[in-house]
């Protein structure tokens, strides 16, 4: 049996120049040269793995995919926290996508520059709302000075407010009245009526 490490590399060698290969054009020199190590990275894979990698690329997707985080670098969907948790352990198995039935490639490790500072992050700013003025309704056709400007508004929400009130008390009174009473009424008067 071959180590999961090797078979991982291996893979993601074949995928890297089919992928390659794809661009070129295929009586170029290059192309060649990237068949023959292709097939010799063949040879190294497992049947049951080369078969379900070459079903794939018969079909036009890739065989092989880099994982993006905790996503699928073929379908790009988010893969389950089971399998993510399989996939950190050091001698994992190789994985198929749950949800596109790719083999899954570690992701890349980030490439860290020893000459750069440290990046620290900063804190985000909250974010404060800011209310804005209420526009003025002006009763007449003419422009009022700013002082009488004030004084309108002022007396313009005084009456808003008494009609709300008004309204509030009205709402409350028919609210609050016995039904008993208007049956009874309603009972006399189709008493009376006969």
């Amino acid at each position: 049996m071959i180590a999961t490490d090797t078979l991982i590399d291996d893979l993601t060698q074949l995928s890297d120049l089919d992928f390659s290969k794809r661009r070129l054009d295929p009586t170029s020199e290059r192309c060649i040269e990237i068949t023959l190590e292709a097939t010799g990275v063949r040879k190294r894979l497992p049947a049951a793995v080369l078969h379900h990698y070459d079903q794939r690329i018969s079909r036009g997707k890739r065989g092989a995919a880099r994982m993006r985080n905790t996503t699928c670098g073929g379908c790009n969907l988010a893969l389950p926290s089971g399998q993510l948790a399989d996939l950190r352990h050091a001698g994992a198995d190789l994985q198929l996508c749950c949800n596109c039935s790719i083999y899954l490639l570690p992701s890349l490790p980030p490439v860290v520059d020893p000459d750069a500072a440290p990046v620290v992050a900063k804190p985000a700013a909250k974010k404060v709302a800011v209310k804005k003025p209420r526009k003025a309704k002006a009763k007449d056709e003419t422009v009022l000075a700013p002082q009488e400007e004030s004084d309108a508004d002022a007396e313009a929400e005084i009456e808003a407010d008494a009609e709300v009130e008004v309204e509030a008390e009205n709402e409350a009174a028919a609210e609050t009245s016995p039904p008993a009473e208007k049956d009874a009424e309603g009972e006399k008067s189709s008493l009376e009526k006969e």
